[in-house]
């Protein structure tokens, strides 16, 4: 029996439209299922190497703007996003 296990924080804003914490290795028989083409990831820290590995297999497109611009190499985990940074992401959305 597989069990599909969605990441911490998952939700789904609209159809193909999805928002979660970082995934794990549990988590991606799950993100399969999704059919994802793009990942916008916001941590501060590069994405593990797991997980690099299962979007280059799955064949996703990763846009790591978490640690990219010099507002958010500066920023607390805790802090808010920049609004450099939010605006990046819309771009890609949009």
């Amino acid at each position: 029996m597989s069990y599909f296990i969605p990441p911490v924080n998952y939700g789904m804003i609209e159809e193909d439209l999805y928002r979660s914490g970082q995934p794990n290795e549990l988590n991606f028989p799950f993100l399969e299922r999704l059919n994802l083409r793009t990942i916008i990831y916001l941590a501060l820290e590069e994405p593990n190497p797991q997980f690099q590995s299962f979007v280059e297999e799955q064949e996703i497109q990763l846009v790591f703007l978490g640690g990219n611009t010099r507002m958010e190499s500066r920023r607390k985990a805790w802090e808010p996003l920049s609004e450099e940074t939010v605006l990046a992401a819309l771009d890609i959305l949009l």
